[in-house]
């Protein structure tokens, strides 16, 4: 063997074992990136229904008036029958409770509540007690709803999902004048609901009060109704990180298989480096189909579909250099597999945390 090829092979030795130092820490980063999104990091890209939904009250009116009718309302939730967030279809148990004067408001009113964008699909009779000059009156009930929930953050969940109690049957006269009262401490979920849900964590829970509106008339300001309404919201984030490496894991690896084969001595290994990359290009563009399974159908791209066309682009990027790796010296081929790694890992830390 000549000085010449002895030094060839020193080299191409050199450039694949650098190569494999820097999947290693391609990986590291990646993988400490995914670490810190799944359980740092925090999104909820659905909006607080409060600001959204609800419709301020005249409060200059409300003080020249008297005879406002209060009801302290509350709900707990006791399992879900239905969680799935994917398709944002949940169906609960649970119970409906309100507090109120008698003597301002009747119980078949309040017996007449529904909830926004859900189906009752049962309800109990009511059950009833009485406190000093108010009356306790309790519903059981089995509510189906479906929230319009945002996945571009996908596949790293969190969700807020609103509960939104409304009663349109109070009588007109007095309907701009009934008020919901509903605080943080009257919405629990049964601790023992985690069991039905084991890969979702309850992060946090609120409830804000208010009214929505129906305008009949822009201009005529009696032909506006204002119906109480309490919204309660609860936001839950995903436990542990599978999805994210079920999606990302396997193409990384394809990418890393690629970009080994650039390192291959190339005047001897040339036709086993497109083969490598071609292969590692087709199982790309094939494994496509088995995140199309994992993700939610949605028209918007999502999370996952940046990260996966960020390594779909960069191996096709090391399918077509593997045709010309042999015209490129040792060195700068060395270089243009820094510079994938490199743009790959900034743009996949830029997807994911910004």
């Amino acid at each position: 063997m000549s000085p010449i090829q002895k030094y060839s092979k020193i080299i191409s030795t050199q450039q694949m074992l650098y190569s494999l130092v820097l999947m290693g820490i391609s990986l590291a980063i990646i993988f400490s990136t995914l670490v810190y999104a799944s359980w740092f990091k925090r999104i909820f890209t659905e909006p607080k229904a409060i600001f959204k939904t609800l419709v301020p009250k005249d409060y200059t009116v409300l003080k020249q008036r008297r005879d406002q009718v209060k009801i302290d309302v509350g709900l707990f939730i006791r399992d879900y029958s239905t969680f799935d967030m994917v398709k944002g279809e949940i169906t609960f148990n649970g119970s409906i409770f309100f507090e109120f004067d008698p003597y301002e408001i009747s119980l078949d009113e309040i017996g007449e509540f529904t909830f926004a964008r859900a189906t009752i699909l049962e309800k109990s009779l009511p059950k009833t007690m009485l406190f000093v000059d108010k009356i306790y009156a309790r519903y059981d009930i089995k509510v189906a709803m479906f929230s319009d929930l945002e996945y571009q953050y996908f596949p790293f969940d969190s969700h807020r999902i609103d509960i939104g109690l409304i009663n349109k049957s109070f009588l007109t006269e007095r309907l701009n004048n009934v008020k919901f009262i509903g605080q943080n401490s009257r919405f629990h979920v049964n601790h023992d609901s985690v069991v039905e849900t084991p890969q979702w964590h309850l992060y946090h829970k609120f409830v804000k009060h208010g009214y929505i509106s129906e305008i009949f008339n822009t201009y005529v300001k009696e032909a506006v109704l204002y119906y109480p309404v309490t919204y309660f919201t609860f936001e839950y984030v995903k436990k542990g990180m599978k999805n994210a490496l079920i999606i990302v894991l396997p193409i990384i690896l394809m990418l890393f298989i690629g970009l080994f084969a650039l390192a291959l001595d190339q005047k001897k290994y040339r036709i086993t480096s497109i083969s490598i990359s071609t292969t590692a290009l087709s199982a790309v563009i094939a494994y496509r189909f088995i995140i199309e399974n994992i993700q939610p159908k949605v028209a918007y791209f999502m999370l996952s579909d940046y990260l996966y066309f960020i390594f779909l682009i960069a191996i096709f990027i090391v399918f077509l250099l593997s045709f010309f790796m042999d015209k490129i010296s040792i060195l700068y081929g060395f270089l243009l597999i820094i510079l994938i790694h490199v743009i790959v890992d900034s743009l996949t830390i830029y997807c994911i945390l910004f």
